[in-house]
């Protein structure tokens, strides 16, 4: 019989516990197999950040959201289903795509011709692009919520220089979870534009922007 501590153990010890699966008989066995492989679905779903790549209802949200852009800049553009449908939706506007893996962005790059691919984080990239005009939208599918602490303060931090820079500058961003992608400091807002409900899971897409003062200044 596993008691809760066992289970525990071998949910952060997926090999250890494929081998106690071979030594073990009945319900235990499949139970721990079950706890293996929900161990590689939770790894997978942080590093790429769905449990399943984005279906064509959520890439197409995400497309149709960034109506008014000048421009697109795509955070985490992964195996490219929201790039596909932003390069469909707005082929008249400048692409530059930003991908961590270097056999992803090979990919994008040989695929999106005409767009900019950058093979590299976030941030680094976000504090040296210019040139952008000023109704830049960031297109992002950064699981936010599972990176590590400091990386997401470095990534979120340069996402709010980078909307500060250029008035009508706006981040898309979709959860499967309740609650805004992340929290943002005075001067900015979060708002819900899209649920899609066909997504596997259902997703929400949040667009964020800086707050207008009075006087027609950025607030942030």
């Amino acid at each position: 019989m596993l008691n809760t501590s066992r289970l525990a153990e071998l949910l952060y010890l997926p090999h250890e516990a494929e081998n106690a699966a071979s030594h073990t008989d009945g319900l235990a066995a499949r139970t721990i197999v079950l706890v293996a492989a929900g161990h590689r679905l939770m790894k997978a779903a942080a590093l790429a950040g769905a449990v399943a790549p984005s279906s064509k209802y959520l890439a197409a949200a995400m497309a149709r959201a960034a109506h008014g852009a000048t421009a697109l800049v795509e955070l985490g553009a992964g195996r490219g289903p929201v790039t596909r449908a932003l390069a469909q939706a707005h082929p008249e506007l400048r692409l530059i795509i930003v991908e961590l893996r270097k056999d992803l962005a090979a990919a994008l790059r040989r695929e999106f011709r005409m767009a900019e691919v950058h093979a590299a984080p976030a941030a680094p990239v976000l504090r040296k692009l210019s040139g952008l005009p000023a109704a830049t939208a960031l297109v992002s599918s950064l699981p936010f919520r599972s990176l590590p602490k400091l990386l997401k303060q470095e990534t979120v931090g340069s996402v709010l220089d980078f909307l500060r820079e250029g008035r009508g500058r706006f981040m898309l961003q979709f959860t499967y979870y309740p609650g805004v992608p992340f929290q943002v400091p005075v001067g900015f807002r979060w708002r819900k534009v899209a649920f899609i409900a066909l997504n596997l899971p259902p997703a929400t897409v949040w667009l964020l922007e800086p707050e207008i003062a009075m006087d027609g200044r950025l607030a942030a």
